[in-house]
């Protein structure tokens, strides 16, 4: 995998214009970025509190006092869940309101949660992780299979879960950090890699499938390739507390809380993707993943072509009966982002298939309404 150039990578801090630092970040723990309203939103451990950042850099509070502690944030079908105290603490997206709390019986300290393709959460606990169905909030054990249970993310490309896991010294090896993955019948977990670092927390994937891992012990986030072996990239370095960040597909970048600073920073993995002026031309015809995956009602699909060609993008249901046609035309060598809505649809799976000259790429998403 070839090192990005530090020349491309951009540090870029907050300024906010409603709230200060010192008035609304204590200990934020995660973030997560809210696609369909273009902002982040970032959860405070010890307050419970959820702020609101847009686009422009204000800063305002999305929630006060719905949990004592919130350690993890996800978004899924237009609604946020929140890892805190009392369970799964659930918000409409749409208003910024509050709707209900799913409660976990027999789970000690939730910390972690993301979504899958199937509209259920997974919660880490320690040594065991929750299933949560978000219809409702019915919840089981998945698995107890992990040790030292942190970050957890869902893998579209692999269909998988990825846990960090602390792993504990056994008298002879010492303690150590990894990523496991965990099939999504919970029967199996399989140990993927061993990170440099203890303490693992953050664990993102970006629009191009390398995956990111934070450490507190080193104070580096590491970037893996798609295989997710080898040795990493030490991506960011000298930083403290950074806890759950997240990917911007749309900007690029990573949402970074720091924890320890009662700070937020995000950083560049290169030039956003954009329609006009590319200044990377890509090598070859790629169409991504579209994101966010489920969606409702919009989603962005990302596609690149290394030379100018006429260029198809159409969606089918699963009969492979023609729904949309979201790109059709000629365009110059680059990568683009489109906006697809499906207001009009119905729920359900559906196929994108990019079509350039010889070339052909289908994907699948999921609409959850």
């Amino acid at each position: 995998m070839e090192k990005i150039k530090l020349a491309f990578l951009i540090l870029t801090f907050l300024s906010l214009s409603s709230l200060t630092y010192s008035q609304a970040l204590d200990q934020p723990e995660s973030m997560v970025y809210d696609a369909v309203n273009d902002r982040y939103l970032i959860s405070n451990m010890p307050s419970g509190d959820i702020l609101a950042r847009a686009n422009d850099g204000t800063l305002t509070y999305f929630n006060q006092g719905a949990s004592e502690s919130i350690r993890g944030i996800t978004i899924l079908g237009g609604y946020l869940y929140c890892a805190g105290n009392e369970g799964v603490i659930v918000f409409n997206l749409s208003t910024d309101t509050y709707v209900e709390t799913f409660t976990i019986t027999g789970a000690q300290w939730i910390n972690d949660i993301c979504a899958d393709a199937n509209n259920f959460l997974y919660v880490t606990d320690a040594d065991k992780i929750y299933k949560v169905n978000s219809d409702g909030g019915a919840s089981s054990l998945f698995t107890d299979q992990v040790e030292g249970s942190n970050g957890i993310i869902y893998d579209p490309a692999n269909d998988r879960l990825l846990v960090t896991e602390d792993i504990a010294s056994d008298g002879v090896n010492p303690s150590y950090g990894r990523i496991s993955a965990i099939s999504m019948d919970g029967s199996t977990l399989t140990p993927m890699v061993d990170v440099p670092g203890q303490w693992l927390d953050g664990i993102a994937i970006d629009s191009e499938g390398n995956y990111y891992v934070g450490s507190w012990e080193t104070g580096i986030i590491y970037q893996y390739p798609p295989t997710l072996d080898g040795t990493p990239v030490d991506l960011v370095t000298g930083i403290t507390g950074a806890a759950d960040f997240c990917f911007n597909p749309v900007a690029n970048e990573l949402g970074i809380p720091l924890m320890d600073d009662n700070d937020i920073m995000f950083f560049s993995l290169g030039d956003p993707v954009g329609v006009e002026d590319i200044v990377n031309v890509p090598v070859t015809f790629t169409l991504r993943q579209n994101y966010p995956n489920p969606f409702n009602p919009s989603t962005t699909i990302s596609y690149s072509i290394p030379e100018r060609s006429n260029v198809s993008i159409k969606v089918y249901d699963m009969l492979g009966e023609e729904v949309a046609t979201i790109e059709n035309g000629i365009r110059n060598a680059g990568t683009y982002n489109l906006n697809f809505n499906a207001a009009e649809l119905p729920s359900g799976i559906y196929f994108y298939t990019l079509k350039v000259n010889e070339f052909q790429q289908t994907r699948k998403m999921m609409l959850l309404k």
